[in-house]
């Protein structure tokens, strides 16, 4: 069986990318693919215009990969602060929280993630929309340049969703290229500036968001009217009614041509 086949698509600096799909349609087999979880049986993938489908995961993390997982993955054992410090660059830092150095970046990153006032707190202790502010944190402390975000609205209210949505917009804002998967359309479609649309491995629509709403074959093989997708009245309405879109990419960040695992 194959899980990903022939998928080919770009990413520029700066862009927001929503891959969706339903379950099964190989989404989280391609982030796997891109951050080497996976290795393709054939294809290239290429990151600031080198072949990374041979590179290491770590080596990747390294030169500006970063992800959050479907399923929030912490130490129970950690506090917010240290859960944190532990996905840092530094060894150092795994077991000592208080460098300077250390100390500085991962209070920034609980102030940009909302988790100031978590920070001495259990993962055990935290709401479902906390924990995933700080799958996203963990994420951040390796200081990507893109972030993968595997389903970061699920299991939360549509009012935590939109403030979600509204840190990865900041996040952009300060230069992070992003990719979500995520099936909370009302959420996903107007935060994005281009959707790819996968299904049984294969990728069979690529546009914005009213180009993917619009398309009868994305309709028709797999989302259906009535799986949740928005309506007419306010599919890929934005701040103001307007779909929010990013001008001025110039330049191809990640490209993933015809690869696939079997």
């Amino acid at each position: 069986m194959t899980a990903v086949d022939n998928v080919s698509f770009s990413v520029s600096d700066g862009e927001i990318i929503g891959l969706i799909g339903p379950n099964g349609a190989g989404k989280s087999t391609t982030f796997n693919l891109i951050m080497g979880d996976l290795e393709p049986t054939d294809g290239v993938i290429t990151y600031s215009g080198e072949e990374i489908q041979h590179v290491p995961t770590h080596e990747r993390v390294r030169e500006g990969l970063g992800r959050t997982y479907q399923s929030p993955r912490h130490f129970e054992e950690f506090t917010v602060r240290e859960n944190i410090a532990s996905c840092t660059l530094s060894n150092d830092l795994l077991l000592d929280t208080t460098t300077e150095s250390g100390d500085t970046s991962v209070e920034e990153i609980l102030r940009r993630t909302g988790l100031s006032d978590q920070a001495a707190v259990y993962p055990s202790k935290l709401t479902p929309a906390e924990l995933r502010r700080l799958e996203i944190a963990k994420a951040l402390a390796t200081d990507p340049d893109v972030l993968l975000c595997d389903e970061v609205f699920a299991g939360i209210t549509t009012e935590e969703a939109r403030e979600l949505a509204d840190l990865i917009e900041t996040l952009r804002d300060e230069g992070l290229t992003l990719l979500l998967i995520d099936h909370v359309m009302e959420v996903l479609m107007p935060l994005v500036d281009r959707a790819i649309v996968l299904n049984f491995g294969q990728k069979i629509a690529e546009g914005d968001s009213d180009e993917v709403v619009a398309n009868d074959t994305v309709r028709e093989v797999y989302l259906g009217e009535s799986s949740g997708w928005p309506d007419e009245s306010h599919r890929c309405l934005g701040p103001g009614g307007v779909l929010r879109k990013v001008t001025g990419c110039q330049r191809s960040l990640l490209q993933c041509r015809p690869w696939g695992v079997g």
